[in-house]
């Protein structure tokens, strides 16, 4: 029964935060989302690199990798303290873990994570390749943003369920990632930053 009652209250306060999350983050946030930046056309079933076209090289360029629904969720005091008070101590740090894929106890406390080392860009557009499956795979709770002098170039909305590491992309649909044990090492690896950071970059 506890178990029971435990999933129900997560999947509500979910969905709450699916309500709110969005519109908060997109009016707190300078950054522009709306971007394309691919004229070709691909079909259901082709396999791409997302990054090709990026040149890491030229500019200066920044990667911020965000859990907005999970931030949204810790800046609500009274959930973590009726969650943590109802359930049992570090409760909350459980939803925490669901709303970014088990990344929070790993580097995602700020809930964001960046980098400007070029090395590090690259060896992100080297493991990029997705398949291009078609549809809309369910909420993403992961959003990246590529900036090059703090102007938005992409953003990607990333999934890293178990088994099921992709993308919802706005154009293809959702893709699924090629390498995805390396992609979530690499999201793993990144430094900590802090989420106000993000919400306060300015983009031209």
């Amino acid at each position: 029964m506890k178990i029971s009652l435990l999933k129900t209250i997560y999947f509500i306060s979910v969905s709450i935060i699916f309500s709110s999350c969005t519109n908060s983050i997109s009016s707190d946030s300078k950054i522009n989302k709306t971007v394309e930046t691919d004229s070709l056309n691909y079909n259901k079933g082709d396999t791409i690199n997302i990054l090709d076209s990026l040149d890491f090289s030229d500019g200066n360029w920044k990667l911020y990798i965000t859990a907005p629904y999970a931030y949204m969720n810790y800046n609500d005091t009274s959930f973590v303290n009726q969650m943590d008070s109802s359930f049992g101590k570090d409760y909350s740090t459980e939803v925490f873990n669901s709303l970014t894929y088990d990344l929070y106890t790993e580097n995602f406390k700020n809930f964001c994570v960046s980098t400007t080392n070029i090395n590090e860009l690259n060896e992100l557009k080297k493991i990029s390749s997705f398949k291009i499956k078609g549809g809309y795979m369910s909420t993403a709770y992961l959003q990246i943003y590529f900036l090059k002098n703090n102007k938005l170039i992409l953003q990607i909305e990333l999934l890293a369920e178990k088994n099921n590491v992709g993308i919802n992309h706005q154009k293809y649909g959702y893709m699924k990632a090629i390498n995805d044990d390396k992609l979530i090492s690499f999201i793993k690896k990144l430094k900590p930053d802090n989420f106000e950071n993000f919400k306060n970059s300015e983009v031209e």
